[in-house]
């Protein structure tokens, strides 16, 4: 299930957490969230999620990136949403240059890829909390994962956590705040991030990319 097996070297441990400079955040990114749509698939009474997604690989030092948005994990990767074909809302067009920027910025993309880019919100208001991650520690089902903070607003919460796999050793627990992201290595630790609230009662969110990598 899990591509083990001659991966590229991102990071040495399994994990890495850095920042980046906050000029590679354009205003036009930053606005984007603003427009992204509910996620349609999530259940009943969880109304605090707004998501849209781009795919595509990484090769010959340039980002191609496909037209389709279909997403599918399996019930034992996703215990919350998975076993279906999720169609999501495609990452607007105005931006695919944004996020290439970024990514390529970063120069973690060392070897050819396929790229999954979820562009996520997560709300939080007076009736609501919300959960980056309904589904409790788990893994995505990639070679590589990275968590991209990109903006928040008046919450509290949001710890990320990675333990090892099948293990309770927590390896990592911190809040990402904005212009830093966390890559680790999928397929050897579980992730987790905890709910978060508002500090001050009224309307509070999270902003994160989160992109995978899987080895061509």
């Amino acid at each position: 299930m899990y591509k083990t097996q001659n991966q590229p070297i991102i990071c040495n441990s399994l994990y890495k957490e850095s920042s980046f400079d906050d000029l590679l955040i354009t205003e036009k990114l930053r606005n984007s969230f603003s427009s992204l749509k509910k996620d349609k698939y999530m259940k009943n009474g969880d109304n605090y999620r707004y998501r849209a997604f781009l795919q595509g690989f990484y090769k010959n030092n340039k980002i191609n990136w496909f037209e389709k948005t279909d997403f599918f994990q399996s019930n034992q990767i996703n215990s919350y949403q998975g076993g279906i074909t999720r169609n999501f809302p495609p990452v607007d067009k105005e931006i695919h240059n944004d996020i290439e920027n970024l990514l390529l910025e970063l120069n973690l993309l060392k070897d050819d890829f396929y790229i999954g880019c979820h562009q996520i919100r997560i709300t939080v208001d007076e009736k609501n909390i919300g959960c980056p991650a309904p589904e409790g520690f788990h893994q995505d089902g990639f070679d590589y994962v990275m968590i991209i903070a990109i903006a928040q607003f008046n919450i509290s919460g949001g710890i990320t956590l990675l333990r090892k796999h099948s293990s309770e050793e927590i390896i990592y627990k911190n809040t990402l705040q904005p212009y830093k992201y966390l890559i680790f290595k999928d397929s050897l630790v579980d992730h987790y991030t905890t709910p978060i609230t508002h500090l001050i009662p009224h309307y509070g969110y999270r902003d994160v990319l989160v992109i995978t990598l899987t080895k061509i």
